[in-house]
């Protein structure tokens, strides 16, 4: 929606943005944020150069693990990018999804889930390497990596190496973390459909609360449906009047959930759980508990 690239613009450089959706483009343009509205791809970067130049830095931010064909995205980036220039990426990591039991960051959208050993081997086969990483906490655990030409300006830094190295150490380069972390994710679904089970059992409600796609996978990966949850809460008018898709679970306002509470409050938003709960706080004066799904199903 063109909201990156009205920083580089306030910050004094000249921002263009990349957008294929035409509502978010159509938004940013009006707003006066130049936005091509079409793919990252050859004849994108033939007219950026063309009318822009080639790219001191270029942007990514949680979208590369959304393309399927991220070796064309990793060709084109070369090429439209400054021989001193810079390619910064930001993703959920895979390590701290295996870790910390993030399983619901697998959905359709996420067609890669990127560790900084494969990215570094991807980027090598088009002339490109990694010379730092800095820890965000979006998504309960994120990387912003940092790329140039190969034999660029910037020095590695040895946050590059410490990656490297605690992937290798943690088994990451081996099947097994990923075998044991499929058992822990079947071990996640049995507790929680227990708990909600328990729950059900004695006659109490529950609800939910925050529908972003990853509560699309907790909810169609346990089976829960409207006779468990009996509506889910979301702020974004956009969702609110919908169903969860292949649930067909209610989504409503927050209003809802003060004129109608539930028993219990399941927070599928749960990388937003302290903000939630403290928006929601004077819902425990009616006996209301809220339950956060991940890593492990507990009430607080």
């Amino acid at each position: 929606d063109g909201l990156l690239v009205s920083c580089f613009d306030k910050a004094g450089m000249r921002g263009v943005g990349v957008e294929p959706a035409k509502n978010l483009a159509g938004d940013a343009n009006k707003r006066g944020i130049t936005t091509l509205n079409r793919y990252f791809g050859e004849e994108t970067v033939r007219e950026i150069v063309a009318n822009y130049g080639r790219a001191d830095a270029i942007s990514a931010n949680n979208v590369f693990a959304h393309i399927d064909d991220i070796q064309s995205v990793a060709r084109n980036v070369r090429e439209l990018l400054a021989d001193d220039g810079f390619f910064v990426i930001e993703f959920a990591y895979l390590v701290t999804m295996l870790e910390k039991m993030f399983f619901d960051m697998i959905y359709h959208e996420h067609v890669c889930y990127i560790g900084v050993t494969a990215l570094g081997f991807l980027m090598e086969r088009f002339g490109m390497e990694i010379f730092d990483i800095t820890e965000v906490g979006t998504h309960g655990g994120s990387l912003r990596v940092f790329m140039q030409k190969k034999g660029g300006p910037r020095r590695r830094t040895t946050m590059v190496d410490r990656f490297l190295r605690e992937e290798k150490e943690r088994g990451c380069l081996e099947p097994k973390v990923y075998q044991d972390f499929a058992a822990r994710v079947m071990g996640f679904k049995e507790k929680l459909t227990v708990m909600i089970s328990d729950i059900k059992k004695q006659g109490k409600t529950i609800s939910g609360y925050g529908a972003p796609a990853k509560a699309s996978t907790i909810i169609n990966f346990c089976e829960l449906t409207p006779h468990e949850i009996d509506y889910i809460v979301d702020d974004n008018p956009l969702k609110q009047g919908r169903l969860i898709p292949g649930r067909k679970i209610p989504i409503v306002t927050s209003t809802h959930l003060n004129e109608h509470p539930t028993d219990y409050v399941l927070i599928f938003a749960w990388n937003f759980a302290k903000e939630i709960i403290s928006k929601i706080e004077p819902l425990r004066a009616k006996g209301v508990k809220f339950i956060v799904p991940l890593p492990e199903p507990v009430t607080v």
